[in-house]
């Protein structure tokens, strides 16, 4: 069984979202991690890399926080976090069939 923790730090940038200069505010890392374990063997199938890949994308989704797509500021800096979580996850498991599966998914998805 391996271990990966998806997440990155996040800068929590409220002073942006309540309309105040970012100038004079010191922005805060929030780290958040969630972990997901999973078998490396089951890559060797098609089944397998998309049930790790929905789990790192559901994993994403929990580290990156609460969406509410009616604030822009936060959706945007959800949309990014929730990216760059699943990209970094998808590199640190450096398996083809997960990559192909991964890159497939960033050409079709809208947006």
């Amino acid at each position: 069984m391996t271990t990966l923790n998806v997440g990155l730090a996040i800068l929590a940038l409220g002073a942006l979202a309540s309309g105040s200069t970012l100038a004079a505010a010191s922005p805060q890392v929030d780290v958040r991690t969630v972990t997901v374990r999973y078998a490396p063997a089951a890559l060797d199938s098609n089944e397998g890399a998309q049930k790790l890949y929905r789990r790192i994308q559901a994993a994403a989704r929990q580290a990156c926080g609460d969406l509410d797509p009616r604030d822009i500021v936060h959706y945007f800096l959800f949309k990014g976090c929730y990216q760059s979580a699943v990209d970094t996850a998808v590199a640190k498991v450096d398996a083809t069939r997960l990559t192909a599966l991964h890159r497939k998914t960033q050409h079709t998805s809208p947006g």
